[in-house]
C-alpha cells in the first residue's frame, strides 16, 4: 500500500490542488485521500464525504476522482492513527494532506511544497528533512537549506503538475507495488 503524504510550508499554498492533480494524472492507483486538520470540523474523529464537488477538500478529492475521501480531526500533536488504519483497512493506495502526520507514520513518498515567504512552522521542517521530493514557485530559492539528494520541480501552478514530477512518481509508484 503506497502511502503518500503531501505537506506545505503554509496556508493556501496548493496542497489541495497538488493531491487533486495528482488522484486525475495516476488515477490507475485509485487513491483514498485523507485530510488531516487540528481543526474540530465535525464532532467524529473520522469523517468519509460522500459528495463530489468544489464545497470541500474532501469533496474535490472526490470530484478529481479519488476512491474515498476522509476527514480526520486531530488536535495538537495526538493523531488517531489506530482509528485510521482500521478507516483505511484494505484501501491500497492512500494520500495524506498534512505535516504533522509525517510524525506518526512512516510514508513512501513525502511532498513538501515550499511557498512564497520565510516563516517555516515546525511542523512543516520536519516534512522538508523527510521529504523525497520538494516543488517549489519558480521564483523561490530553496529553502531552508540545500538539499542535494531530493529532486525539486519548480512549479507556477499545482493544478499542473510537471510532466518531469509524473515520470518520476510513476517509477517510484512502480518500485513500491512491484508493477515495472
Amino acid at each position: 500500500m503506497p502511502i503518500l503524504v503531501i505537506g506545505g510550508s503554509g496556508r493556501d499554498v496548493g496542497k489541495t490542488a497538488l493531491i487533486c492533480a495528482l488522484i486525475r494524472e495516476l488515477s490507475e492507483f485509485r487513491w483514498t485521500a485523507v485530510k488531516v486538520s487540528t481543526h474540530g470540523h465535525r464532532s467524529e474523529t473520522i469523517w468519509e464525504e460522500s459528495e463530489a464537488g468544489q464545497g470541500t477538500d474532501t469533496a474535490r478529492y472526490l470530484a478529481a476522482g479519488a476512491s474515498r475521501a476522509l476527514l480526520v480531526s486531530a488536535a495538537g500533536n495526538a493523531f488517531p492513527l489506530g482509528e485510521v488504519r482500521a478507516a483505511l483497512a484494505s484501501n491500497a493506495n492512500v494520500i495524506f494532506e498534512s505535516n504533522r502526520v509525517i510524525d506518526h507514520l512512516q510514508p513512501d513518498i513525502a511532498v513538501a511544497i515550499v511557498g512564497r515567504g520565510n516563516d517555516i512552522k515546525p511542523p512543516f521542517a520536519a516534512l522538508l528533512r523527510r521529504s523525497n521530493v520538494v516543488l517549489l514557485p519558480p521564483d523561490q530559492d530553496l529553502f531552508p537549506t540545500e538539499m542535494p539528494d531530493v529532486p525539486v520541480f519548480r512549479v507556477l501552478d499545482l493544478g499542473q503538475i510537471p510532466p518531469g514530477m509524473i515520470t518520476w512518481l510513476r517509477e517510484r509508484l512502480a518500485r513500491l507495488t512491484g508493477n515495472r
